[in-house]
């Protein structure tokens, strides 16, 4: 896939292992630093809906794979594409995407977007089980039929874990806030923005 006309900035990319802060991390780069949010789980939630499916975990991975098989890993950037070209963004708006799990995924967007960062966010072990036991009693939440030893078996999860060695940036959300994590993200942006690929 070739780079398209009217590419953002800069694409952020989060991985990391569920419980690892990507969510907080979002939230904080959204809220306070003005990036917009490419939503492959909202695609995936639609999918599901429109086939009847409970919109839990398990069953959103199951659709994805599915995607991943069909399209050569490439759905994920297509969304992104569609979504970036259908806004009317400036060429000057950043994006992020909070759930790239596959290193195919990540070439793939390597190759279609100018200016890409990804960033893997993380924990220890014991504060990634404690997180997920506290979301699994959210109402709502979509992991209340999965334990935490289930989840971390998944070869999606394994997959997401994997993708550390991958990033340009790793962060531990147990020793940064959200807010501190994002703030650095911002200024390795900035950063790329006006590095060797050129200048705003």
């Amino acid at each position: 896939m070739h780079s398209f006309l009217g590419a953002p900035a800069l694409l952020l990319l989060l991985s990391g292992a569920v419980g690892g802060g990507k969510t907080s991390v979002a939230q904080a780069l959204l809220g306070e630093h003005h990036f917009r949010k490419v939503s492959t789980s909202t695609y995936l939630s639609g999918l599901a809906a429109s086939q009847g499916l409970a919109n839990e975990r398990e069953i959103l991975q199951r659709l994805g794979d599915d995607l991943d098989l069909a399209t050569d890993f490439l759905w994920p950037v297509r969304i992104a594409v569609s979504q970036v070209e259908a806004s009317n963004a400036p060429a000057t708006q950043m994006w992020l995407l909070d759930a790239v799990r596959k290193p195919q995924q990540i070439a793939h967007f390597r190759a279609a977007f100018p200016r890409v960062l990804h960033v893997h966010v993380t924990a220890p072990e014991e504060v990634l089980r404690t997180r997920y036991e506290q979301r699994q009693r959210l109402p709502g939440s979509r992991d209340f039929h999965s334990t935490y030893d289930q989840l971390i078996s998944h070869p999606n999860e394994i997959a997401s874990r994997g993708l550390a060695s991958l990033a340009d940036a790793f962060y531990d959300s147990n020793k940064l806030t959200a807010r501190e994590i994002a703030a650095d993200i911002v200024r390795r942006a900035r950063e790329l923005r006006h590095g060797p690929s050129g200048a705003d």
